[in-house]
C-alpha cells in the first residue's frame, strides 16, 4: 500500500481522501508508515470493512448470490432437494454479517464528502459497512427455499453435502433453465462458484462486526437495513418493479418478454427461434416504415409475411378512463395516433378497455377536426360517429374516434383522442393498445404540447436483461443537461418519422467507403435514417451495410463466416469485435458490444447485429433500431430540433 501512495501522491495533488476497502481486519496501524504519510501530506483516509457481500455480478470470485441464484434454480429445475451443506455451527450460530454493496458504495460516498463538524468525522477512521442485525442460516434457507419456489426438506442441514460435488457437473442443466426462463446468457461458472459456496459455509472462524458507529450514519445519513428480500429478488429473478407505481412524468418501460409482461412466450423457445422471430417481426416493421409515404395508408405485405405477428417491443403502463382502468400499451415513435381495444371488439385480445364503465368516454363525430387527421376517415351508419380504418404490420383496423381521459404516472390528460377498436384481423396490433409518439397531430406529443412541450426521452433496457425496467421521461423536466446531440429533421415525405442525418459510419478507425446517396436525407423521395423504437436491429440500405458488413469481417479475420435468418455475419468461434461508429452530423455514437453483437445461449454463436433493409422501391430508409439505442439516454427535443444520446445503465 506505501508502494502504491508513494508514487500516487506526488502526483495527484488535488487528493484529498483515501477509502481503503478490507475484509473485517483493519490494516491501517495507528503507528504505521501509511498514516504518517497521510498526516504529512495531509490527505484524508478512511477503512470500510462489509461483511459477506451481496450484489449483483457476474465472475467475481466471492459471488455468494450468484452462486445461490443458480443452485436454487438447478434444485428447481431437477426437482432436488434445497439443503444446506457445512458446518453445525456455521447452520446454527450468526457466523456472519451481511452487507448489500449499495450500503458499502454509499458509505463510501458519505465518509469522502461529509466534512468534520457537529461532533461527527468520518477522517481517520474505520468503518463496519453491515446491514442490520446477525441471522443464522437455519432461520433464512427454508424462506429462501419459498421463495425460490424449490422443494425444502424437513432435515435440511446436510453436513457431507458439498456443493462442488452436487453442482459442479450441471452446466448442461444450467444452459437449460437459461432458454427456458430466458434468462441473461451466463455460463454457469461466471455466476457461480460452488468452492466459496463450501468454504464459506464451512468457516472455522466468526465474522460479525461491532455496530458501535452505527450512529455516524443514523444521524447524518439514512438508515440502512438489511432486506432478506433483496436477497431474494436477485437470486430468484423477480422484478419487484412490476408493482412499483410509476411517479412523476417518468414511466417504467418493460421489454415484451419481461416477468411484468402478460405477452411474454407461455412456450420456452431456443435462442435461435426467438432471433429469426424478431428478424421476421423486423421484415414486416420495416414494410410499414417504408410505406408511411404521406396520404397513403395501406402496408405492402410480402409474399408468406402475411401470419407475421408485429407484435411490441416495449410497454408502457397507462390508466384510461373514469374510474381508471390499467393497459400495457406499446410504445411506438414511429406511429401517431393511439389506439385502444375496446369492449366487443373482434379479433382483439381478451384484455380490453371496457368503455361503457367510463363516465368519461365519448365517441367524436364526423364534423370533429380531429376526424380530418385519421387514415380512411368515415362515418358509421348513424352518421353520429368517426370511424376509420388503416392497416399496421399485418392488420387491418377498423375503429370508433374517440376520446377519454389517460393517465400516464401521476399526469392526466383529459379529452385524449384515440381510435377505440372495434375490429382487427390477423393479429399484427398490440394486443392492449398503442401509444403513438410520432409527430403528427394526433401523437401524444401533439395533444400534451402544454404540459410535456413536444419533448421526451427513454431508456431501454437490454432485451437480454429481461428482469431490468427502462424508462419514458415525458416534458422537459429531469432530462439531461449535458448530452451530445444532432438536428432533427422533417421528412415531409414521411411526416411522422424522426429522421437525423447519418453522414458515416466509422469500423474500428476506418470510416467506411459508403455512396453518398445510400445516407443522404432527401425530402423528395423520403429517404434518409431514422430513429426507431419498434425494429429490433439496424437496417442499412444495402450498399451502406455491405461496405460496414466486410470492413467488420476484414478486421475480426476469421475465415469461416456462417449465417443465421438475415444475419449472414455469424462465427462459431470466439471473435474480438471491431469497435463501430455511428456518425451523424454534430455527433458521434460508438456502439458498445452489447449493442454490436448477439450471442447465443451457450455464447458458440456470435452474429453482427445488423442486417441489409429490404430490397425495393421504398427502402431508402435507414433504421437505427432499438438494439443500437438499449442503454442509452435518446432524448427527442422537438422544440428545438435535436436528438440527444447519452450513455445510461437502463435499470
Amino acid at each position: 500500500m506505501s508502494n502504491a501512495l508513494n508514487a500516487i501522491l506526488p502526483i495527484a495533488k488535488e487528493l484529498k481522501h483515501f477509502a481503503l476497502q478490507t475484509g473485517m481486519s483493519n490494516y491501517v496501524a495507528s503507528n504505521g508508515k501509511m498514516i504518517q504519510l497521510f498526516d504529512e501530506e495531509w490527505v484524508a483516509w478512511t477503512v470500510h470493512r462489509p461483511g459477506l457481500l451481496m450484489g449483483g455480478s457476474n465472475r467475481a470470485l466471492f459471488n455468494f448470490i450468484g452462486s445461490l441464484c443458480v443452485y436454487g434454480a438447478i434444485c428447481k429445475h431437477l426437482n432436488l432437494p434445497f439443503v444446506f451443506g457445512g458446518t453445525s455451527e456455521c447452520w446454527e450460530e450468526s457466523y456472519i454479517d451481511g452487507s448489500d454493496v449499495r450500503l458499502v458504495a454509499e458509505q463510501q460516498i458519505w465518509a469522502v464528502t461529509t466534512a468534520c463538524g457537529d461532533g461527527v468525522c468520518s477522517y481517520g477512521q474505520a468503518f463496519n459497512a453491515i446491514n442490520g442485525s446477525s441471522f443464522t442460516w437455519k432461520e433464512i434457507w427454508p424462506i429462501l427455499g419459498k421463495k425460490f419456489g424449490v422443494r425444502v426438506p424437513e432435515e435440511m442441514f446436510l453436513e457431507g453435502f458439498w456443493f462442488e460435488t452436487a453442482m459442479g457437473d450441471k452446466k448442461k442443466e444450467w444452459e437449460e433453465i437459461v432458454v427456458k426462463e430466458r434468462l441473461v446468457e451466463t455460463k454457469m461458472e461466471d455466476l457461480a462458484n460452488w468452492e466459496f459456496l463450501d468454504n464459506l459455509f464451512r468457516f472455522p472462524t466468526k465474522l460479525l462486526g461491532s455496530r458501535a458507529k452505527k450512529t455516524h450514519l443514523l444521524n447524518h445519513e439514512k438508515s440502512f437495513i438489511f432486506s432478506v428480500f433483496f436477497l431474494f429478488t436477485l437470486a430468484h429473478g423477480l422484478n419487484t418493479k412490476c408493482e412499483t407505481r410509476d411517479r412523476g412524468s417518468d414511466l417504467q418501460v418493460f421489454h415484451i418478454y419481461s416477468p411484468c409482461s402478460p405477452f411474454r412466450p407461455s412456450k420456452p423457445q431456443s435462442w435461435e427461434e426467438d432471433v429469426l422471430q424478431m428478424q421476421a417481426k423486423d421484415q414486416v416493421r420495416l414494410q410499414y416504415l417504408t410505406s408511411l409515404v404521406a396520404k397513403k395508408s395501406v402496408v405492402p405485405i410480402a409474399s408468406g409475411r402475411q401470419q407475421i405477428v408485429q407484435s411490441p417491443t416495449y410497454i408502457v403502463r397507462a390508466s384510461i378512463g373514469t374510474p381508471s382502468q390499467t393497459l400495457l400499451m406499446a410504445m411506438d415513435t414511429s406511429n401517431d395516433a393511439a389506439w385502444i381495444p375496446c369492449t366487443g371488439c373482434t379479433g382483439c385480445s381478451s384484455t380490453v378497455f371496457e368503455n361503457a364503465k367510463s363516465i368519461t368516454f365519448h365517441t367524436l363525430g364526423c364534423q370533429a377536426p380531429q376526424c380530418k387527421q385519421v387514415p380512411n376517415p368515415s362515418c358509421d351508419a348513424t352518421g353520429n360517429t368517426c370511424i376509420f380504418n388503416m392497416t399496421y404490420g399485418g392488420s387491418t383496423i377498423a375503429a370508433n374516434l374517440s376520446q377519454d381521459t389517460i393517465s400516464l404516472a401521476t399526469d392526466s390528460v383529459p379529452s385524449y383522442t384515440f381510435g377505440c377498436l372495434r375490429q382487427t384481423t390477423s393479429n399484427s396490433v398490440p394486443p392492449q393498445g398503442l401509444l403513438g409518439l410520432g409527430r403528427g397531430p394526433l401523437s401524444l406529443l401533439s395533444q400534451t404540447q402544454d404540459l410535456y412541450q413536444s419533448t421526451f426521452s427513454y431508456c431501454l433496457p437490454n432485451f437480454r436483461s429481461l428482469n431490468f425496467s427502462g424508462s419514458l421521461r415525458l416534458g422537459p423536466v429531469g432530462q439531461p443537461l449535458k448530452i451530445k446531440s444532432t438536428p432533427l429533421l422533417k421528412n415531409p415525405r414521411r411526416p411522422s418519422l424522426y429522421f437525423v442525418n447519418l453522414i458515416g459510419i466509422r469500423v474500428g478507425n476506418k470510416v467506411v467507403d459508403i455512396p453518398p446517396s445510400a445516407i443522404a436525407f432527401n425530402p423528395t423521395t423520403g429517404a434518409g435514417t431514422i430513429i426507431d423504437s419498434g425494429t429490433v436491429f439496424t437496417r442499412l440500405v444495402e450498399p451502406a451495410y455491405v461496405a460496414v458488413r466486410d470492413e467488420f469481417r476484414r478486421r475480426v479475420k476469421v475465415a469461416n463466416v456462417a449465417s443465421l435468418g438475415g444475419f449472414d455475419t455469424c462465427y462459431n468461434v470466439p471473435i474480438v469485435a471491431p469497435s463501430i461508429t455511428l456518425m451523424f452530423a454534430g455527433m458521434n455514437v460508438t456502439l458498445p458490444e452489447d449493442n454490436l453483437l448477439i450471442h447465443s445461449t451457450a455464447g458458440s454463436i456470435t452474429c453482427l447485429a445488423m442486417a441489409s433493409a429490404p430490397n425495393n422501391v421504398n427502402s431508402v430508409l435507414n433504421v437505427i433500431a432499438n438494439m443500437q439505442q438499449q442503454n442509452h439516454r435518446i432524448l427527442f427535443d422537438v422544440p428545438n430540433s435535436r436528438l440527444g444520446v447519452a450513455r445510461e445503465l437502463c435499470t
